[in-house]
């Protein structure tokens, strides 16, 4: 349910004496994902825009040993293998070339932090042999390798360069061997960023009088995984009192996080409500056998709890994208359904 190690784009720097000519040749063979002439925005924003398996492709009419920002003309991002963009400059039929040089630049990888990103960024240097240096230009002072920067961002999420730690990590090795190696090793890095407190046990147990409770330990499930909050690590049935001589079905999951306590309450609470102020569930959390209370979370304007569930409803929602509440509102279609 954490994401701790995301890839990226790759990068190629493309030496081209006819702009245009290279652009409407790209745009009618691929699908161009984004475009337009550079800007240091312009390039923070198409890079947030790419995904693992994209190529950004950065245009210059002067390549140098490295790319240098200033001598870059315009920014195209493409959904395709970066094999088949090389294969079809080779094979374009234009008497003229089109692209008079290329240049492989150094893949990016992002490593979600959380505490003491400085001691995190040191650990990761040691770990790999790689050298700390500035962010700012890395791209055009780098010109083979592998590049890590620090983000304590969702990493589900877009994110720019310009989020990022001020300091990254420059090492040789290979961008496949250092991904492999940092997803099996991101649980301690997450340990290191937090001086290696205990992560918070709790327990929460989920009722439902209609009893579909894979419904909302799905919907719980889907939000904390989007939210990257933690880990559930157990999960059961088993029954609580209702009365002295009533007892009821629950749902018991185990949840480890490194969030506070009430900050897990409040997702909770507003998991608990839709947007209208309908309460289609009831969500307990324990902390060591200490059952923490709304009321423990309500602020200094809203006193019901009703009211509080929907505002911590929105902002859930808030840190969702759209698609992902869209997803949000068909589980909960789903369970109202399950109700008539």
């Amino acid at each position: 349910m954490l994401n701790l190690v995301r890839g990226s784009c790759k990068t190629i720097g493309i030496e081209t004496k006819d702009l245009s000519k290279l652009i409407n040749f790209i745009s009618t063979q691929f699908e161009v994902t984004k475009q337009g002439p550079y800007s240091p925005e312009m390039l923070d924003s198409t890079f947030a825009a790419s995904q693992e398996g994209d190529v950004l492709i950065l245009v210059t009419d002067r390549m140098q040993s490295n790319i240098s920002i200033h001598d870059i003309l315009y920014i195209i991002l493409l959904k395709i293998e970066s094999e088949n963009l090389l294969s079809s400059f080779i094979n374009n039929d234009i008497r003229e070339p089109i692209v008079t040089k290329i240049k492989l630049c150094p893949r990016i990888l992002i490593l979600r932090t959380v505490g003491d990103v400085e001691k995190v960024i040191t650990e990761v240097s040691k770990d790999i042999g790689g050298s700390i240096i500035p962010r700012v230009h890395a791209l055009e002072e780098i010109n083979t390798g592998t590049l890590i920067y620090f983000s304590n961002n969702a990493l589900h999420k877009p994110i720019s360069l310009i989020a990022t730690h001020h300091e990254c990590v420059h090492t040789m090795a290979s961008y496949y061997k250092v991904l492999r190696f940092l997803r099996n090793q991101n649980l301690k890095y997450l340990n290191i960023g937090i001086n290696n407190s205990d992560w918070y046990e709790l327990k929460i147990k989920i009722y439902d009088a209609y009893g579909r409770f894979d419904l909302h330990y799905n919907r719980m499930r889907y939000v904390f995984e989007k939210l990257e909050l933690g880990m559930i690590l157990g999960e059961a049935w088993g029954t609580d009192v209702a009365s002295v001589f009533q007892t009821v079905g629950i749902y018991k999951v185990r949840f480890f996080t490194f969030d506070e306590p009430l900050s897990i309450k409040k997702v909770l609470v507003g998991l608990e409500y839709l947007e209208d102020g309908e309460r289609i569930c009831d969500y307990d959390l324990y902390e060591k056998r200490k059952k923490l209370h709304w009321d423990q979370v309500r602020t200094e304007e809203i006193k019901d709890k009703r009211a509080l569930g929907v505002h911590y409803r929105h902002a859930i929602l808030e840190k969702l994208s759209d698609e992902e509440r869209h997803q949000l509102r068909q589980m909960e279609d789903e369970i109202l359904t399950s109700k008539q």
